[in-house]
């Protein structure tokens, strides 16, 4: 047997050199697609690189290509059985592919524009989550709303389902759908479906496009409801990250009412991160123009409000400007793509309107997961202006077998 001490050659000490750089600079810079590329070429030419092949894994696990992340990790074990690193993010992966039961609740609370916006809601939910070869994953959901029209005497109840799907292709291309059925118990009204379909593509990191059409209950007082009136969306979003730090985003969404009306919607955001994570101070900027083709039309029997035509927020040439400060705070106990989340979000903005409407928005949310299968997800909101105030509050609690 002949053995050979033989040195590198100064390229491939070179051309190896230049992929980890590359890769870890296009990763930092939240191009993990391209990064993921760089980082297979490496570990062709260094297939023993234990950093490379961690760093491999992390960047699938931000595109959610979890399968082939779960491969990277196992050969990091296969050349070091000790690597607690790569055994507790390969445990975590295989945690995160197994199916889940969850419960959550909502309350919704809004009041304004005159009579157009005057509602309660109520939502319960239980929810149970099938991955299908860890990337895919099949939704159902059983559902009880409650909603309470402020103002009017009556209350409407009902209960429903949802089938969903979600799923990442590649690295370039994911795509989401869910079809929800709503049974009112209330014999006058129409049992209702709505649901969504949504594309997402990224454009090789530099954008991400996204596609959509949605179907949504428009039910924001007591003739939203007994009309039925809906609406369907066909929208799109653009986005990138200019740099680490700044994040661009547009916008555009065209929605066709069952009263035979429409709107047009464009947005323009901005957001930049004066700091880096684990804690993320960052200032939000937002811009949106709404057109609706025809107005609420009111109807009264005296002075007493009957009916209105076009029962929701309907405005015609209409701009608003909201800035923001954020504060993203990451408490996990290891910073790693996959392990156990836990954060808090907090929001302040302000902003006014074309209408004269000067608003105040604050948002919280906390997420925590704990002994490797709970999560716990709580977020409110509070929202006040002139004329539309509002109160939200959403909270989850999941279980991961």
């Amino acid at each position: 047997m002949i053995s050979c001490d033989c040195p590198v050659p100064d390229y491939q000490i070179q051309k190896s050199g230049f992929l980890e750089s590359q890769a870890k600079w296009l990763a930092w810079n939240r191009r993990f697609a391209r990064s993921a590329e760089d980082y297979r070429e490496l570990i062709e030419f260094e297939p023993g690189n234990q950093e490379a092949l961690f760093d491999y894994a992390q960047v699938l696990c931000a595109v959610g290509l979890c399968d082939e992340e779960a491969k990277a990790y196992e050969q990091v074990l296969k050349i070091d059985p000790l690597n607690n690193r790569a055994g507790l993010a390969l445990e975590r992966q295989r945690t995160r592919s197994h199916p889940a039961v969850s419960a959550g609740y909502s309350y919704w609370e809004e009041s304004g524009y005159g009579d157009l916006s005057q509602m309660r809601r109520h939502h319960t939910e239980l929810a149970a989550d099938i991955p299908l070869h860890c990337r895919y994953h099949l939704q159902f959901a059983a559902h009880r709303w409650l909603e309470e029209p402020i103002g009017f005497s009556d209350s409407f109840q009902s209960y429903g389902h949802t089938i969903s799907f979600s799923g990442v292709l590649n690295a370039y291309f994911s795509a989401a759908a869910a079809w929800t059925r709503h049974y009112y118990e209330d014999g006058e009204l129409e049992d209702q479906n709505t649901g969504f379909a949504q594309l997402a593509i990224n454009l090789k990191d530099y954008a991400k496009l996204e596609l959509g059409y949605d179907r949504t209950s428009q039910y924001v007082n007591e003739f939203a409801v007994l009309q039925g009136i809906q609406a369907d969306a066909w929208w799109l979003s653009l986005s990138s990250y200019v740099t680490r730090r700044l994040e661009l985003r547009l916008g555009a969404r065209y929605l066709e009412y069952t009263d035979d009306n429409d709107a047009q919607v464009y947005s323009l955001g901005a957001g930049y991160a004066f700091t880096d994570h684990p804690r993320i101070l960052k200032l939000n900027l937002l811009g949106e123009y709404r057109d609706t083709r025809e107005t609420n039309v009111f109807h009264y029997d005296g002075t007493e409000l009957v009916d209105i035509t076009h029962p929701y927020w309907a405005p015609q040439s209409y701009f608003a400007g909201v800035v923001g400060l954020e504060w993203y705070h990451d408490l996990s106990r290891f910073l790693f793509c996959g392990s156990e989340l836990h954060y808090y979000d907090l929001r302040l903005s302000t902003g006014t309107a074309s209408d004269d409407n000067a608003l105040i928005a604050v948002q919280a949310e906390w997420h925590y997961e704990f002994a490797n299968h709970w999560t716990v997800q709580l977020k409110g909101l509070l929202h006040r202006s002139r004329q539309w105030d509002a109160n939200g509050f959403w909270g989850t609690l999941q279980y991961r077998f």
